[in-house]
């Protein structure tokens, strides 16, 4: 892991007392049958978290795969659809989709402690999500 020694931004900096809030959004992430799903998402999250970071995880999948159940990882993600077909079909608009469809929750958890990191894995939907999310918050 490379760390940089060039000071943080301004807005990415913290309160005193309180550690960063990253918020990952990923469609890969350990469900109840699978704990090798994703597993390279969750287990670094632990081991971050020692460190005074606090992790919200916003996982997501089509409509069409059904429920997703938590695995057995430790720090448990919040599932959400995001509308498009088998095939690709909608996946270009699909992280709009997915930002109106969790825009409320996101902003709720932005008050409850500002979120300074939007962590995206995979540039559709979540990075464009994230693209959203980051003009507003």
């Amino acid at each position: 892991m490379m760390i940089s020694n060039l000071p943080m931004p301004a807005e990415a900096q913290t309160q005193p007392g309180q550690g960063l809030h990253v918020l990952t959004l990923t469609p890969f992430y350990p469900v109840l049958g699978d704990d090798g799903r994703g597993c390279f998402v969750a287990e670094p999250l632990t081991w971050v978290e020692q460190l005074g970071v606090m992790n919200t995880v916003l996982a997501v999948q089509p409509f069409y795969r059904g429920r997703a159940r938590n695995g057995d990882s430790a720090l448990p993600a919040r599932w959400n659809h995001f509308f498009t077909f088998p095939g690709g079909l909608g996946l270009p608009t699909s992280g709009a989709f997915l930002y109106a469809q969790i825009r409320s929750e996101v902003r709720r958890l932005h008050r409850a402690n500002p979120v300074q990191i939007i962590h995206a894995h995979s540039a559709l939907p979540c990075g464009q999500a994230a693209t959203l999310f980051s003009q507003e918050l």
